[in-house]
């Protein structure tokens, strides 16, 4: 027992002058024992691989410039110095999310060599530019996808979980666009249904889905309901709300031609009150207007049991959607 308290006394001392110092900086910085940590900051694509990136530009023959995928320095503060990435394009990610490849020569990237500068944390220089999409194919949805495989300087490494990104390139058609919506119902006052009274809804959103077809994004409501076909709620001549139609998700045809209005069609399934789209007989002027871009359109929806509910919208046009 004394000789181990003289042993760890003699240690303690040696420890407390510092006489062990050296040796023991020495082995650990050979990593001769011990667990070193030392952090590096990754490289990453924030917007996940997983969750494809969306954009949509105009049919035009007029150069059109996407913003590409956002790099960033995943770690708190900025970068100590010049951080040089390098990018390759990665097909496989297009064909994963059943996208179109971009045609070869439809398209350039702005650098695949994009530098996040020192006192920074992010670049975004990465930009996709399409000289003429009139090219592309507007039924198609195009997709190009994008890999980390280098970077240098500021003490950083690949973040191996981020290092994916895939960019969608859809082409919106003429009708596509933020307007303001005016309805006309008729047909359902006895369920509370605004009947025969025009009003202001407000501004929807009309999305592409197609050269001629179009969707209704509704920012007026909740995310899961902004499909959904708008509504004015009261009774007859009465207009006193807003709402929307439950199992009744829109999808507009044109002629591409004509720039008539075609057809609605319910893209929701059938609930069981047999919700469905039909023309209105007696309306025979439904159409896109190319000069104003405005659209007047009139349908009606039929339901097992009830009258059908006339619809007689007008959409003025207010501004290109982002």
């Amino acid at each position: 027992m004394k000789l181990t308290f003289q042993s760890t006394a003699i240690l303690t001392v040696l420890l407390a002058t510092g006489i062990t110092g050296c040796l023991k900086d020495k082995a650990f910085d050979e990593d001769k024992y011990g667990i070193q940590i030392t952090e590096k900051a990754g490289i990453a694509f924030p917007q996940a691989a997983d969750s494809v990136v969306q954009s949509a530009i105009r049919a035009s023959a007029e150069p059109a410039t996407i913003q590409g995928p956002l790099i960033t320095l995943e770690t708190t503060g900025t970068a100590s110095s010049d951080v040089a990435i390098t990018l390759v394009e990665a097909p496989q990610l297009v064909l994963r999310h059943d996208l179109a490849p971009l045609p070869a020569g439809s398209y350039s990237v702005s650098t695949m060599s994009p530098v996040i500068e020192a006192g920074t944390n992010f670049t975004d220089e990465v930009k996709l530019v399409i000289p003429n999409s009139l090219i592309l194919d507007p039924d198609l949805i195009y997709g190009i996808g994008f890999e980390i495989t280098a970077v240098s300087g500021g003490g950083t490494q690949i973040a191996k979980n981020q290092k994916f990104v895939v960019l969608a390139v859809a082409i919106k058609n003429r009708f596509d666009g933020v307007y303001t919506l005016r309805l006309y119902q008729t047909g359902w006052a006895a369920y509370s249904i605004a009947d025969g009274v025009s009003d202001e809804y407000g501004d929807i959103e009309l999305v592409t889905t197609g050269s001629s077809t179009v969707i209704i994004n509704n920012t007026n409501v909740a995310a899961d309901s902004r499909a959904l076909h708008p509504l004015l709620t009261g009774g007859l001549g009465v207009a006193s709300g807003t709402s929307v139609l439950g199992a009744v998700k829109p999808q507009f045809s044109f002629d591409l031609t004509s720039n008539a209005f075609i057809a609605a069609t319910n893209l929701e399934p059938d609930d069981g009150r047999g919700r469905v789209f039909e023309p209105n007989a007696a309306v025979t002027d439904s159409h896109f207007d190319p000069v104003t871009r405005n659209i007047y359109m009139s349908y009606a929806l039929k339901q097992i049991g009830r009258p059908n509910l006339v619809f007689k919208d007008t959409l003025l046009f207010k501004e290109d959607r982002e």
